[in-house]
């Protein structure tokens, strides 16, 4: 029979020898470490109870109260609601009347500048309005011009879908005129853009300046949307139905891409003036053919090298319902895209780029890149990115604040009338034990973005603080009503609809203090 004294001090034994354990055991250990960019980084690590982890645990990170960030959006847009019932004397979009009618365009009275502290206010590189002035003069004169003017919002995954810059289209558009979707492309690769849906058969093929898919072709002569499209080649024609013809050697002589408007858009900013068919090379002369439910034009592409641009005046049915594109040519022209614009007014392109950190853009020719953002009158291009840079943890993000300062640099020499905007990373959450919390790196890698922004003369804004700063997103996550999806990552349509808020209104109140003096 086995003493009772034996099990328990066996047992005691074993507890003294894992306390002791947890004095000599490091926090952490790292496996298969490699270096990158001259850091080192480990692809997993394992982790140690501590002596303190076991005897003298420390609270949890806790998680921030989210409530001022959602006061503040409900004030500002119970203020944009309230302006609009005041002001606005009739619809934006009237069929009968020119919709960029100057009585439309209403001034912003309310000032907000008493409800933006400092954490959601833009961030200039010194103490002028010279980072955004030539953006802000180009405002100032949109209810006084036919002039279209553009706003190109690119970033990662988090704009996927249309998302946060629709918000900013219709903010833009409500308060300085203009219409449309903006900049759409060919094809997409992801089926989830809330404001225009594509339909089209298989032969297309996209070419992308960013991810797995890129390919050094046509002279890094990439268009607006960072990349290209074409029709690819085909051996197999067994899926072509009576619509497209294929020649003897096995290429697409004729392919299609039709556009519809999703039913839950609204209608009123499904209104738009003209298309603009945007290409590149075009080895030989193309016919298109533009159809919607109740008209059909015939146009003719040249031959050409270089960007161009056709644009066709839309005379349809304003509650635009369906519009298809037909071309025909023996060898693909290289096509970028098509924006749905007004004549006059504010167009605001998206631009979501998946798996890209922002550091592409030098794989578009410089000065191809100059022409097609000086030809589309582009006058403010919105950077946000960060979300694919903070997976790989680093003790330093110097290699990437020099990145950014050299794209920066090469964009903002594209069109001596355009400002940059940088929109630093947004929170990012991992399990750490059984908890969510932030990544211990984003807060470096806003600040390399916002030291890259610094150095070239471009304004910055503060996401990460702006949505409540360390576990943010943890609390836009579990909110009662989410504003952010199960990744932790990327925000949810009511969560990209705040931040376009934010942005929009901290973007405003530095227009007022602007064109005040």
């Amino acid at each position: 029979m086995v003493k009772p004294q034996k099990p328990l001090l066996l047992l005691s034994l074993v507890f003294v020898l894992l306390a002791l354990l947890t004095f000599v055991l490091p926090k952490e250990t790292s496996f298969g470490s490699k270096v990158v960019n001259g850091d080192t980084t480990a692809r997993f690590t394992l982790d140690y109870f501590s002596f303190n982890d076991v005897f003298f645990p420390t609270p949890k990170d806790t998680v921030p109260d989210i409530s001022e960030v959602q006061n503040l959006v409900a004030q500002l847009d119970l203020l944009e609601a309230m302006e609009d019932e005041e002001e606005e004397k009739e619809p934006l979009i009237d069929n009968n009347a020119d919709p960029l009618k100057v009585d439309t365009i209403k001034p912003k009275k309310v000032d907000i500048s008493h409800l933006l502290e400092a954490k959601y206010r833009i961030q200039f590189p010194d103490s002028s309005y010279d980072a955004l002035a030539k953006f802000f003069t180009a405002l100032s004169k949109s209810s006084d011009s036919s002039e279209l003017i553009r706003i190109i919002h690119y970033g990662d995954s988090q704009l996927e879908g249309d998302r946060i810059t629709s918000d900013l289209r219709k903010k833009f558009q409500k308060r300085f005129g203009g219409c449309g979707l903006g900049l759409a492309p060919i094809i997409e690769s992801v089926d989830a853009r809330s404001t225009i849906k594509q339909e089209y058969p298989e032969g297309w093929k996209k070419y992308l300046i960013y991810g797995t898919g890129y390919e050094n072709e046509y002279k890094h002569n990439y268009g607006l949307l960072g990349s290209y499209f074409g029709y690819d080649v085909v051996g197999d024609s067994s899926y072509l139905d009576s619509t497209i013809a294929e020649d003897a050697v096995g290429h697409l002589d004729s392919l299609w891409i039709k556009f519809t408007k999703p039913y839950s858009y609204m209608r009123k900013y499904v209104h738009f003036d003209n298309i603009k068919l945007l290409y590149g090379d075009v080895p030989e002369k193309t016919s298109l053919k533009v159809s919607d439910k109740d008209t059909s034009l015939n146009y003719e592409i040249p031959a050409s090298t270089g960007f161009g641009v056709l644009k066709i005046p839309y005379k349809g049915d304003p509650s635009f319902e369906e519009m298809t594109l037909e071309f025909k040519a023996h060898k693909s022209p290289q096509l970028y895209g098509v924006c749905f614009d007004c004549n006059g007014g504010v167009a605001v392109d998206n631009v979501g780029m998946r798996g890209s950190s922002g550091i592409e853009f030098l794989r578009i020719d410089k000065d191809f890149f100059s022409r097609e953002m000086i030809k589309m009158n582009v006058r403010l291009l919105i950077l946000q990115y960060g979300v694919n840079v903070v997976p790989g943890e680093m003790e330093s993000y110097k290699w990437y604040e020099n990145k950014m300062y050299t794209r920066i640099r090469r964009l903002k020499a594209l069109n001596p009338n355009m400002n940059i905007l940088v929109v630093g990373v947004s929170d990012m959450s991992k399990k750490v034990e059984e908890d969510m919390v932030s990544y211990p790196n984003v807060k470096l890698i806003r600040d390399a973005q916002r030291n890259a922004a610094k150095r070239s003369g471009v304004a910055f804004w503060d996401l990460y603080e702006a949505m409540g700063g360390e576990n943010s997103m943890v609390a836009w996550v579990e909110a009662e009503e989410p504003l952010a999806g199960a990744d932790y990552t990327h925000f949810n349509s009511k969560g990209a609809r705040m931040v376009a808020s934010m942005l929009y209104n901290a973007i405003m109140l530095e227009y007022e203090q602007y064109t005040k003096n």
